[in-house]
C-alpha cells in the first residue's frame, strides 16, 4: 500500500507557499477572489520584489503561443481569418492582439485574433503585454487587478470549443454549407463570405491553388485544436477582464509593485487572507481552509483528507488499518465489516461547515479516539478545522 509522504507533502507545500500568489498555489477564478481581499491586495504593494514585477512588449510566433481558454468559436476565427491580407483582406494578421501574455507564453486574451492568425500563418508574430509571472501566478493576479482597480466582478461569458478546430469540421460547417447555400456561415461579430468570393480567398492563400489553400487552413485547424488546456486553467467566465486601453495601467502597476502579491504581505492584506481561508504562514505550513463556493474546495478537501488518512493509519494494511473504507467491497467497508454494523462517523470542519473525514467505526470508543487524534495536531488546530463523533443514520 503507497503511504502518505508527510516530510514531502510539507516540504513541497512550504516552498510553494513562498511562490504563490495570495497564498493558493492554483489560480483563483474572478468568483472566487473576495472583493475586499481583491480591493486591500489592489493597494498595499511593497514596491519592491517579489511584488513588483517586470511588463513590457513580448510575445512570439503564433504556433509557439498557448491559449488559457479552451473557448473558441471556429466559424469567427474562420470570419476573421479570411478578412486578412494573405487572402485579400484589409486585416494584416497576427501583430499585437491588445492582451497580456504570461512568462509562459500563454496568452490571457485575443485567442480569436490569435486563432485567425494561425489559420493563415502560424509563423507570423503575435505580441501584448508580456509580465514577468508564470500563468498559475498571472491569473490571480490580473483578477485582482480586474476586480480590486477595476471594480469588475464577473469575466466574459464563454462560448464555441477548441476541440472544433478540425479539418472535418471546416469542410462540413464552412466549405459544404457555402457551397450549397452560395454563403458560408455568418458570427454575430463577423460576418460570413459569398461562396465566389470565399473560393477566390482561399485560391489567394494557396499562391493561385484553391485546393492547396484549402488544405493549408485544414492542416493549420489542427494547430490550434492540438493546443492543452491546462486542467487549473479557470473557465472564461472567471479569467481576467482588461481592455486594451487599460494596458499601460497594469504595466506601470506591476512594475511599481503596487499590487500585494506574494510575502510578505502588508498587515492589512494579511487579515483579509484569513477571513478568504488563504494560509500567510511560512514558518509552518497549515492545512488551507476553503474558500466559500470556490473551485478549490474539493481540491483542499481532497489533500485534508488525504493527510488525515495518512496520519491514522500510515502504512498499515488493508487487514490492519482499522475499521475505515475499502474499494474492494460493495460497501466500502473492510472485509467481514457489513454496513448496519457501522454506527459512528468523525464529522471535521471549520464554523457551520462540516465534513466526514477518515473512516466509520462501529464502536463510540474508536470513533472518539481518531477525533482526539486530529483534534490534537497543531495543523488541524491552526486551520481552525474541529473533529466531532456523531451517530451514524
Amino acid at each position: 500500500m503507497k503511504t502518505f509522504n508527510y516530510i514531502k507533502w510539507v516540504t513541497e507545500n512550504k516552498r510553494r507557499s513562498d511562490e504563490d500568489v495570495l497564498g493558493s498555489s492554483e489560480p483563483i477564478g474572478l468568483s472566487d477572489l473576495p472583493s475586499d481581499l481583491a480591493k486591500t491586495a489592489a493597494t498595499k504593494g511593497s514596491g519592491e520584489k517579489p511584488d513588483a514585477v517586470n511588463a513590457a512588449p513580448g510575445g512570439g510566433a503564433a504556433q509557439a503561443l498557448k491559449p488559457s481558454q479552451k473557448q473558441i468559436i471556429l466559424v469567427k476565427a474562420f470570419n476573421m481569418a479570411m478578412n486578412t491580407t494573405p487572402v485579400g483582406g484589409k486585416f494584416e494578421p497576427g501583430g499585437d492582439i491588445g492582451a497580456i501574455i504570461s512568462k509562459d507564453n500563454f496568452i490571457m486574451d485575443g485567442h480569436h485574433r490569435w486563432a485567425s492568425t494561425i489559420l493563415v500563418d502560424p509563423k507570423l508574430g503575435i505580441w501584448g503585454e508580456k509580465i514577468d509571472m508564470v500563468a498559475k501566478d498571472l491569473i490571480t493576479a490580473l483578477n485582482v487587478y480586474t476586480k480590486g482597480v477595476l471594480g469588475k466582478s464577473t469575466g466574459n461569458p464563454g462560448a464555441g470549443a477548441i476541440s472544433q478546430f478540425t479539418g472535418e469540421n471546416i469542410q462540413s460547417q464552412i466549405i459544404d454549407i457555402a457551397e450549397k447555400t452560395g454563403k458560408s456561415p455568418d458570427h454575430p461579430d463577423v460576418p460570413g463570405y459569398e461562396w465566389e468570393d470565399l473560393k477566390q480567398r482561399i485560391t489567394k492563400l494557396g499562391g493561385g491553388d484553391y485546393a492547396i489553400g484549402l488544405n493549408s487552413i485544414k492542416e493549420n485547424a489542427s494547430i490550434i485544436s492540438g493546443k492543452e488546456i491546462e486542467s487549473w486553467m479557470p473557465d472564461r467566465s472567471d479569467m481576467p477582464v482588461i481592455q486594451k486601453d487599460e494596458l499601460p495601467d497594469v504595466e506601470a502597476k506591476f512594475k511599481a509593485g503596487e499590487l500585494d502579491l506574494k510575502p510578505p504581505f502588508d498587515q492589512s492584506t494579511t487579515d483579509q487572507m484569513k477571513k478568504a481561508g488563504l494560509s500567510n504562514d511560512n514558518s509552518e505550513p497549515e492545512a488551507k481552509t476553503d474558500l466559500k463556493e470556490s473551485k478549490l474546495r474539493n481540491k483542499i478537501k481532497k489533500v485534508i483528507k488525504e493527510m488525515i488518512d495518512a496520519n491514522d493509519y500510515g502504512s498499515a494494511t488493508l487487514t490492519t488499518q482499522g475499521p475505515g473504507r475499502s474499494r474492494f467491497t460493495k460497501t466500502g467497508r473492510p472485509p467481514g465489516i457489513m454496513e448496519d454494523e457501522i454506527k459512528y462517523v468523525v464529522m471535521g470542519g471549520k464554523g457551520e461547515e462540516g465534513f466526514q473525514y477518515g473512516g466509520d467505526y462501529n464502536t463510540e470508543k474508536e470513533a472518539q479516539a481518531s477525533a482526539d487524534r486530529r483534534n490534537n495536531n497543531m495543523k488541524y488546530k491552526k486551520a481552525g478545522i474541529s473533529f466531532t463523533v456523531q451517530e451514524k443514520n
